[in-house]
C-alpha cells in the first residue's frame, strides 16, 4: 500500500522505445519490491532528446523554486533545508558529501531530508501538471509562495 498520493515516476526516453520490454519488467521489478512506481517509456528522436532533457530540466527548477522559502537564503535553516538539498544537489550538482557538508547534516540525514523533498518536489510537479490541463492554479497558496507542507 502506498504512503504517497503521489506516484514515482522513472522513464526511458529514446528512439526507437516503442514495444521495448522495458517498461512491462521494470512495472514488474517495482511490484515485487513493493514501489508503486510507474515506468513510462518515451519515443523521442536523437535530434530532440537535448531540447526534451532541458525541458525536463526547466520543470524541476520550476518545481524546485515553489519550494524556495521566502527571504534571505540561509543554508542551514530547517526552513530552507529541502529547498537548499533539491537545489544544491539537482540544480548544481554538489556531491552529497559536499550538500551535507555546507548544509551542516550528516550523509544518513541528507539522505533521509532529500526523500522528503523529493516526495514534495513530485507532489508540486503533479499540481503544476494539473495547472496545464484545467488551465487554473492546482499549488495551495503556501507551495505557489515556495513553501513546503512537509
Amino acid at each position: 500500500m502506498p504512503d504517497s498520493p503521489i506516484q514515482q515516476i522513472v522513464c526511458c526516453m529514446g528512439q526507437p522505445v516503442a514495444g521495448n520490454p522495458t517498461q512491462f519488467m521494470m512495472e514488474r521489478a517495482f511490484a515485487a519490491a513493493g514501489l508503486d512506481w510507474r515506468y513510462l517509456t518515451l519515443e523521442v528522436p536523437p535530434e530532440k532528446l537535448a531540447d526534451a532533457v532541458k525541458g525536463l530540466r526547466v520543470v524541476l527548477a520550476d518545481a524546485i523554486e515553489h519550494l524556495r522559502p521566502d527571504g534571505e537564503r540561509k543554508l542551514t535553516a530547517p526552513e530552507w533545508l529541502l529547498y537548499n538539498i533539491l537545489e544544491m544537489k539537482f540544480l548544481r550538482g554538489h556531491k552529497v558529501r559536499e550538500v551535507a557538508m555546507r548544509l551542516a547534516v550528516s550523509e544518513s540525514d541528507l539522505y533521509r531530508k532529500q526523500r522528503i523533498a523529493i516526495e514534495n518536489l513530485a507532489e508540486i510537479i503533479a499540481l503544476m501538471e494539473e495547472e496545464v490541463y484545467n488551465g487554473q492554479s492546482a499549488l495551495p497558496n503556501a507551495m505557489s509562495n515556495g513553501h513546503s507542507h512537509s
